[in-house]
């Protein structure tokens, strides 16, 4: 939750974030919630916010407004949790008495890395939209109906995104099972308006226009790397350059097991 007030010209501004915390437990009778639910009342509330699939990936975006991929903030190997809904889409309140029409709930898809570029933009910061992922979100909240994000790219490992999203669809084109990472071709399509707990998939015979505009989005998306995207996880760095929750004794339990090969953008995992 983003909270502001004072004046348009030097808002004082408190960011309150709640570790693991999902969109559905909102529903919790959980009883700190009773004082989030204080906090959010007369606020504008999104309705469609992602975060990042991994702790430390998710605090990164929230700092840097960019894609934890560029950052080096992504783990290279595949882990068990997915890009679900369910999996990373999280309550998130902007509140701005007197200045915001309150009660507003926003239906457009938003990340966890808009809210640095919000915050800059709320300060008056100056800051380069080029080297940020993230946007702000200043034009939501003042009434715009234009699409913020024309793509979102959810990502498993360093490669390529394993799913993105776009408008009300959402593709995946790789997800995890018990066996290990499954490749979906045709990739699986969603309506996540209609399905939000993305468990009817659409025909994509039905959808093939917009499946080839998702597809050749992501494919310009890696292609538009800039430089190469290793995860810092693979190399020995200090503990303290990551984002953690139980610093400063934050544990790299995967150094060291994985061996791969950097070649053309891509790993070869050995």
């Amino acid at each position: 939750m983003v909270v502001v007030w004072g004046q348009i010209t030097k808002p004082n501004i408190v960011l309150i974030t709640v570790n693991q915390f999902g969109l559905s437990d909102l529903n919790n009778n959980w009883e700190y919630l009773k004082n989030i639910r204080k906090l959010s009342k007369d606020a504008i509330q999104f309705s469609h916010a992602y975060t990042q699939l991994y702790q430390t990936s998710s605090r990164a975006a929230l700092l840097t407004g960019r894609l934890p991929v560029k950052t080096g903030m992504l783990k290279g190997n595949y882990s068990t949790p997915d890009n679900w809904g369910k999996q990373i889409q999280v309550p998130l309140f902007i509140k701005w008495p007197k200045m915001l029409h309150s009660g507003a709930t926003i239906n457009q898809t938003v990340t966890l890395m808009d809210v640095m570029p919000t915050i800059l933009h709320l300060t008056n910061t100056s800051y380069s939209n080029e080297t940020l992922n993230g946007k702000s979100l200043v034009c939501l909240i003042k009434g715009t109906t234009e699409s913020l994000h024309s793509y979102v790219f959810h990502y498993l490992d360093v490669t390529r995104p394993s799913a993105v999203t776009h408008n009300e669809y959402k593709a995946f084109y790789s997800t995890m099972s018990d066996n290990g990472l499954v490749h979906h071709d045709p990739p699986l399509l969603f309506n996540i308006r209609n399905d939000p707990e993305e468990t009817s998939p659409l025909s994509v015979e039905d959808y093939s226009e917009l499946m080839a505009n998702i597809s050749e989005a992501r494919e310009k998306h890696v292609e538009n790397r800039t430089r190469k995207w290793i995860s810092q996880f693979e190399y020995p760095i200090l503990p303290w350059l990551f984002p953690c929750a139980d610093f400063p004794y934050c544990h790299r339990r995967d150094v060291g097991k994985l061996k791969h090969i950097v070649f053309n953008d891509s790993i070869l995992f050995n």
